[in-house]
């Protein structure tokens, strides 16, 4: 039997149709929805490995034919506080430790793809189903700001979240930008895809990403650890990581890619940091030779 729950999104549903005027670009936005799958499964790793679950799925499907975009996920999925949250402007989660600290990727990257999309999503363990859909359009001229969730009976060996997009407002057209997709999410969850635990789809393609190697010469490997700290604005801020000479170079892999909590936020193929006091010009073999990852985090100053 149903049962349905009327959500308050204040402020008003239509301020979601701003978010398509947002200067994104569609694999950041769908990172938005990979970034809240992963970090369902590592903040719930422990107990979904305690049942026999070691790895997450994550499936990105571009239906070329409809425009629709679904994302499936068998990570933990949300009961009704967390799925409320998720789907309402202005309410972050209560931890700010993972990579979905603002609360903002799920709602405004699904406002930025289309005019409606749903979430449907199962807590690992529950019996609840609980879905809800947001129509941009309708919420706008209608001058809402509440939509249904509605909740069903489910299997408690049923877990994870599928978001539907439709009435699709940023097409995916062409080979061109479904090869940059996969190639910028290989680079961005490069650690998650090399661990074992995670496994990413671009509709039938598996991603995977190949670790550059560093130049070996004279019985050396020209590779630098690094690991330093730096006060700034009552922040402590550590960098950690490596710098090292391309074994096999070429510009789109040089540069260094910056990473914070286990995924890099920028870098990617011809999309690496590349400082000019560093590089020089585009022409210059360090800007074909030099690359580095290096991972950013930060604490109150004692």
């Amino acid at each position: 039997m149903e049962r349905i729950t009327e959500l308050n999104i204040q402020p008003q549903a239509g301020v979601l149709g701003v978010f398509s005027r947002l200067n994104y670009k569609p694999w950041y936005a769908i990172a938005e929805f990979v970034d809240n799958s992963t970090q369902s499964f590592y903040n719930h790793e422990k107990e979904l490995n305690s049942k026999g679950i070691k790895t997450l799925t994550v499936r990105v499907n571009y239906d070329f034919a409809t425009n629709i975009l679904t994302i499936t996920d068998d990570a933990y999925g949300m009961e009704m506080e967390d799925f409320s949250r998720a789907v309402k402007v202005d309410s972050p989660p209560e931890s700010k430790d993972g990579r979905n600290e603002f609360g903002m990727g799920l709602k405004t990257a699904a406002s930025w793809f289309g005019n409606t999309w749903s979430v449907e999503s199962t807590q690992f363990g529950s019996k609840n189903k609980y879905y809800t859909e947001v129509n941009i359009s309708e919420l706008r001229e209608k001058k809402l700001n509440s939509i249904d969730i509605i909740a069903v009976d489910c299997d408690k060996e049923e877990h994870g979240t599928v978001i539907t997009i439709s009435e699709i407002t940023k097409k995916i057209d062409g080979s061109r930008t479904k090869g940059k997709i996969i190639q910028l999410l290989e680079s961005m969850y490069r650690r998650d895809l090399n661990s074992g635990k995670v496994n990413i789809w671009f509709n039938d393609i598996p991603l995977h990403f190949d670790e550059y190697g560093c130049l070996q010469f004279r019985d050396k490997t020209w590779r630098k650890e690094l690991d330093f700290e730096f006060e700034f604005d009552s922040e402590t801020h550590r960098v950690k990581g490596f710098v090292g000479i391309l074994a096999n170079g070429g510009f789109g892999k040089a540069g260094f890619a910056l990473f914070r909590r286990g995924r890099v936020v920028v870098g990617g193929e011809d999309q690496n940091y590349k400082p000019e006091y560093i590089f020089h010009q585009a022409q210059s073999p360090i800007s074909h030779k030099l690359f580095g990852e290096l991972d950013f985090s930060r604490r109150k100053c004692l």
